[in-house]
């Protein structure tokens, strides 16, 4: 299985690495590539969104492509057409080339056609991860929820930041270890059973008056309302 990554950044490469270690024929391919070669075997695009589709459109032969695949979050696979196609978006931040046990066990969102959907299986499964499988029209769905869960987590810091900052207190390493702790509870009791404060004690007086405090330096009081129903839901059960 001949794999040719088109995009070395940092998934790119950590990719690359990964797959000649696991001993994969397997070509890195960058900007300066003349796309009149002809291309066999897997390409795998890993650049920015906004390149992916013009690159595709750029591969002027296909005749000797085994499938496409893409490491979009947001994008689907459905533009590749007719050919076997698929995505593989890894819920991990790649923020340097990784070595390859470092890429070990993490989770790929993949989704395509029923033979890229294949092939994307066995890649994650040569890679010693784990996947779960999109519905091809739902991905911006899916990366809606990765963005909630990993880059949201920046705001709501950054909002406890600002209080502390107003308080004037500059270490705030132990409110990041309160919100790691937090998420490790969630990952061993799950929602409910993990749920701590006002909301999980139904005290109501705090909440009321922390909904006036987060009004007066926020200046929105609806943001406040969304989180404490979304708890209320927790604590209640639903799924």
């Amino acid at each position: 299985m001949k794999i040719n990554i088109i995009g070395p950044g940092k998934v790119g490469k950590s990719l690359y690495n990964c797959f000649l270690e696991k001993n994969f024929e397997v070509c890195l391919i960058d900007k300066n590539f003349d796309y009149n070669n002809t291309i066999s075997g897997i390409i795998l695009i890993t650049s920015q969104d906004e390149n992916i589709i013009s690159i595709w459109n750029n591969i002027n032969d296909i005749s000797n492509i085994t499938a496409v695949g893409h490491c979009s979050g947001y994008l689907d696979s459905s533009f590749f057409g007719n050919i076997p196609h698929f995505s593989m978006h890894p819920n991990f931040p790649f923020s340097s080339v990784l070595k390859c046990n470092m890429i070990k066990g993490i989770t790929w969102g993949i989704e395509g056609n029923e033979k890229g959907l294949e092939i994307a299986k066995k890649l994650v499964d040569s890679l010693e991860g784990k996947y779960v499988i999109i519905p091809q029209n739902k991905k911006k769905l899916y990366h809606l929820a990765a963005v909630i869960a990993s880059n949201f987590s920046y705001a709501l810091i950054k909002m406890s930041k600002d209080i502390y900052d107003d308080l004037g207190i500059d270490n705030i390493d132990h409110l990041i270890e309160l919100s790691i702790k937090s998420l490790n509870n969630i990952k061993e009791k799950g929602l409910r059973n993990a749920l701590t404060g006002p909301v999980a004690r139904n005290d109501i007086k705090t909440i009321e008056e922390e909904k006036l405090e987060f009004n007066n330096f926020f200046g929105n009081p609806y943001v406040y309302d969304f989180f404490i129903d979304i708890l209320y839901k927790i604590k209640e059960g639903e799924k």
